[in-house]
């Protein structure tokens, strides 16, 4: 009996291996191509990842509760704002402040008639509350007489007003032969009425023009006036003066009054005082002469030591 050998068979260890790898392999390409799949959620992200991503919500969450509030607040404050509009309006329009009552204060001279139309003119439209009231102080400064108007509010329906007067400091006499007061800005004011006092003498030689140059112009002449008229109303003389002419001031010429009329007195451009005593004073002594000064027409008394009496009636010395 022939004895038979059987061999055991042994496990093939690599192919045993490669098999189980190859499952394996065959599992992850069924599952995902051989990609770990993303978890639902970020759970698939790192811990920092969902750590940082977390903290960016909570720190927009915070900002947006912080500004909310400051919204809310300018919100509110735009809607009052709107309404303290439209009720300012609405309140400034009602007829509750309509003018009803003026009040002029400081006028002598000045217009109290034509001072009411323009304030009417200028409120009426408007209402109390809301008349621009430093533009009808502008505008009243424009009429005669008036150097400066302070208008005030006097609520619900009345406005006062003001008034300082120009002051006249000469009298004019124009180009048409019109009589005319001015004050010390150069201001043309009124004409000479039947009531007023006129000075003792009146001033020639003005610019008529209307123009800021024309004023600039003139006040120096107004000065030269009111220095002459004080010299001579000291010494007594200014009632031998008719008028003076101021169109050169470097060569200012005095018309003298009353029997000395027609003979022309020229004094310069300053001691208008001294020089026109001195002239009078020569003139007195030829009154006196046995001819009686009858040929005289002009004196100069550019110095006040130096004194020449002639009967050219144009003055032709230098």
């Amino acid at each position: 009996m022939k004895e038979q050998t059987i061999k055991t068979r042994q496990p093939n260890t690599a192919n045993t291996t490669s098999g189980a790898n190859a499952r394996r392999a065959v599992t992850r390409s069924a599952v995902g191509g051989g990609q770990r799949p993303a978890a639902r959620g970020g759970a698939g992200r790192t811990r920092q990842e969902r750590k940082s991503s977390s903290l960016d919500w909570r720190k927009i969450a915070a900002n947006a509760r912080a500004v909310m509030p400051v919204a809310l607040k300018a919100f509110v404050v735009i809607c009052f704002a709107a309404m303290l509009i439209f009720g300012y309006k609405a309140v400034a329009a009602a007829s509750f402040f309509n003018l009803r009552r003026i009040d002029v204060e400081g006028t002598e001279r000045a217009s109290d008639e034509n001072i009411r139309r323009r304030i009417k003119a200028s409120v009426a439209g408007e209402g109390v509350w809301r008349a621009d009231l430093n533009a009808l102080s502008a505008d009243l400064a424009k009429e005669s007489w008036v150097r400066a108007a302070v208008v005030s509010r006097v609520l619900p329906s009345g406005v006062r007003v003001r008034i300082t007067e120009r002051t006249p400091q000469a009298v004019v006499r124009t180009s048409e032969g019109k009589m005319m007061w001015v004050d010390d800005e150069g201001v043309m004011l009124a004409a000479v009425t039947a009531s007023d006092k006129m000075p003792e003498f009146i001033l020639r030689g003005w610019n008529e023009g209307e123009t800021a140059t024309a004023k600039k112009e003139n006040q120096p002449r107004v000065k030269a006036y009111r220095q002459m008229n004080k010299a001579w109303t000291d010494a007594g003389i200014a009632d031998r003066v008719s008028e003076i002419n101021v169109d050169d001031l470097r060569d200012v010429r005095a018309q003298l009054a009353g029997r000395d009329a027609g003979i022309e007195v020229r004094l310069g451009a300053e001691n208008y005082g001294s020089r026109l005593r001195e002239a009078l004073n020569v003139l007195d002594d030829a009154r006196r002469s046995p001819k009686g000064g009858a040929n005289i027409r002009y004196i100069v008394a550019l110095n006040d030591d130096r004194i020449i009496v002639g009967s050219n009636p144009s003055g032709a010395v230098n």
